[in-house]
């Protein structure tokens, strides 16, 4: 059994089209019943206006840094940043928007409903991009939250908070499992059974 695509699949391959919006663009990038994933890519100076969704999503930065205003249930506006590589959850109805001094990349999942990633607009764009520039971005809080990415292994379970986690665990484990091979086969009877079989002897290790 073949895995992957073959050359003739990937030439039928579809190409999602953006939307060109005045702060960027955004992607649809499935077509799946369960669920629906969007790429956002807002440009340097972008600011969307303040919208909400009918559905939840996560939003994930991909890279740059995002600005995200947004109003409570009070009707009071709030400001904060979200980094590369964290995320932010947008309930059903939150009302936000994103902008960016220099570009960011913005992924959003959730499940699909009809009219994915159709927003209905709280205020104009002149006003979404006289409201982004009077933020002062330096003294903004950090409000996305790190991703979590366990992945199970033979030899237990890797949980990356970093990338620096999971080269220094993913090392641990090659250099345990080095040290085991070196064990196993300098032992009498590794020899003894490799030399029957007429394998090499891996001494050398």
């Amino acid at each position: 059994m073949a895995y992957g695509l073959t050359i003739d699949q990937v030439r039928k391959t579809n190409r999602p089209e953006p939307h060109h919006k005045h702060w960027g663009s955004i992607t649809s990038l499935t077509e799946m019943a369960e669920y629906a994933m969007g790429r956002m890519e807002i440009v340097p100076g972008g600011a969307q206006q303040m919208h909400f969704f009918s559905s939840d999503y996560q939003a994930f930065v991909e890279t740059g840094k995002a600005v995200v205003r947004s109003l409570d249930s009070s009707g009071a506006e709030h400001a904060g940043v979200v980094c590369a590589g964290e995320v932010l959850t947008l309930p059903t109805h939150f009302i936000h928007a994103f902008s960016s001094e220099e570009g960011a990349v913005i992924y959003v999942f959730g499940p699909r409903i009809e009219h994915n990633f159709e927003a209905i607009y709280t205020e104009t764009a002149e006003a979404a991009k006289a409201a982004a520039s009077a933020l002062k971005i330096d003294e903004l809080p950090c409000i996305g939250k790190p991703t979590a990415d366990v992945r199970e292994k033979y030899w237990g379970r890797m949980w990356r908070r970093s990338g620096f986690l999971c080269r220094r665990v993913a090392r641990a484990a090659w250099n345990s499992m080095w040290r085991s091979a070196r064990r196993i086969t300098s032992t009498p009877a590794w020899c003894g059974w490799a030399c029957a079989l007429g394998a090499p002897r891996t001494a050398a290790l």
